[in-house]
């Protein structure tokens, strides 16, 4: 299921709430005032993955939700994305990236100690 912001103003985040429940506010603390889109599963959780059909529609969902983000936010904007998702959906979404053609991304990985997410690795 994808979500859009209910507003386009502010940094777009991009939210994978896969193998896990990521709430707004959890994003809005390391990302004020974003336009937050969400890819979520139905019911978050290790073991929402249960064949390769579902990584094929991943692709083709993740795909069209990069432009989608582009042609609204425009092409010079930063994606903040939060994959909360497991390791194979990871390794489609890093299939899925055109470097040439996506947004530039900053990724964040939830950091425990530090009480949060914390920007782990940008993309150029």
């Amino acid at each position: 299921m994808v979500t859009e912001p209910t507003t386009f103003e502010g940094p777009p985040a991009l939210v994978f709430s896969l193998s896990a429940t990521v709430t707004d506010d959890r994003i809005e603390r390391v990302l004020p005032n974003a336009a937050i889109w969400k890819m979520a599963a139905p019911v978050p959780g290790n073991d929402f993955l249960k064949g390769r059909g579902q990584t094929r529609i991943f692709r083709e969902r993740v795909r069209y939700l990069l432009d989608r983000i582009k042609a609204v936010h425009g092409q010079n904007a930063i994606l903040s994305v939060f994959p909360v998702m497991p390791v194979a959906v990871a390794v489609d979404f890093g299939r899925v990236i055109m470097p040439k053609a996506d947004l530039k991304m900053e990724l964040y990985d939830e950091n425990r100690r530090l009480g949060g997410f914390e920007r782990a690795l940008a993309l150029p």
